[in-house]
C-alpha cells in the first residue's frame, strides 16, 4: 500500500534551502515514507505537537502527519533538531 507524500509550501522551500549534503540524505528518507509512513525509529510527538510524527536524519528532523484514510503523508517541517519543534508548532495543519 503506497502513500502519497505531500509537502507544505514552506517545507518545500526549507528542503530547497538545505545544504546539498543534507538534502542528499533527507530526500531518500522522504521517498521511503511512500512505502513505510511509520519507519523504524519514528517518534510520535507530544503536547501541542500531538498528531505529528518525526524521523531523524542525522542532526535534522522531518515532522509530518499521516492520514491513513486518504493514504497521504504531509510533511510539515524539515529543520535542524534545535529548531524543528518550535517551527512545527507554528505550522501544524489542522486535523
Amino acid at each position: 500500500m503506497s502513500y502519497k507524500v505531500v509537502m507544505l509550501r514552506h517545507a518545500e522551500r526549507e528542503f530547497d534551502r538545505l545544504p546539498e549534503q543534507v538534502r542528499a540524505r533527507v530526500a531518500p528518507a522522504l521517498r521511503d515514507l511512500v512505502d513505510t509512513p511509520r519507519p523504524q525509529g519514528v517518534k510520535s510527538l507530544k503536547g501541542r505537537l500531538r498528531g505529528l510524527l518525526r524521523i531523524r536524519v542525522g542532526e535534522w528532523r522531518v515532522a509530518y502527519q499521516v492520514d491513513d484514510e486518504q493514504q497521504t503523508v504531509c510533511i510539515v517541517e524539515i529543520a535542524h533538531r534545535s529548531e524543528v519543534y518550535e517551527r512545527a508548532e507554528r505550522r501544524q495543519p489542522l486535523s
